[in-house]
C-alpha cells in the first residue's frame, strides 16, 4: 500500500501547465488532420463557409472533385501542397496554425481571411476528445500511478 507521503510526491510530479503544453506538442498532428478534415468540408474556424467561388465552370469542377462542402463553396485543395503546407505551433497561449511553402497561400488568407485557420468548435471537440484528453491522462496517470476512467 501506498502511503501518503509517496503519493503527495507523485501528484507533485505533475506540473498542470507543462504536461498541458506538452500534450498540445504532442498531438500536434491531430490537430493538422482535423485543420485539413475542416478545410475539406469548406468550413472555417468559425464554422462558417470558407466563401464562395465567383466563377460557376470552375465551381461545378470543384464540386464533382469533391461535393462535401456543398456547391460553390472552397475547400481550398487542388493538389493538397497547401494542406500539406499546414504548420501548427504551441506557444504559451495558443496553437498557432499556418501555411509555409507554398508561395499562394498569403493569397488565400488574404481572400478568405485568417479564419482559414484554426478549428472551429466541432473539429476542435473531436481533436480535445480523441487525441489531446487521451495524451494528457496518459500523461498524468504515467506519474502518479493512477489509473482514470
Amino acid at each position: 500500500m501506498i502511503t501518503v507521503a509517496a503519493m503527495l510526491k507523485r501528484l507533485q510530479a505533475v506540473n498542470v501547465e507543462n504536461d498541458i503544453h506538452d500534450a498540445i506538442q504532442n498531438t500536434l498532428p491531430d490537430y493538422q488532420d482535423q485543420q485539413q478534415q475542416q478545410l475539406f468540408e469548406g468550413k472555417n474556424s468559425k464554422g462558417e463557409e470558407i466563401g464562395a467561388y465567383r466563377n460557376e465552370l470552375y465551381a461545378n469542377y470543384k464540386h464533382e472533385l469533391n461535393s462535401r462542402p456543398g456547391f460553390g463553396v472552397p475547400d481550398l485543395k487542388l493538389t493538397g501542397n497547401f494542406y500539406r503546407s499546414i504548420q501548427s505551433n504551441v506557444t504559451k497561449d495558443e496553437i498557432e496554425t499556418r501555411a509555409d511553402g507554398v508561395d499562394y497561400a498569403p493569397k488565400l488568407e488574404q481572400q478568405y481571411g485568417s479564419v482559414i485557420f484554426g478549428l472551429d468548435d466541432d473539429h476542435r471537440g473531436v481533436y480535445v476528445e480523441k487525441a489531446f484528453f487521451p495524451k494528457l491522462k496518459e500523461t498524468i496517470e504515467a506519474k502518479t500511478l493512477l489509473t482514470f476512467n
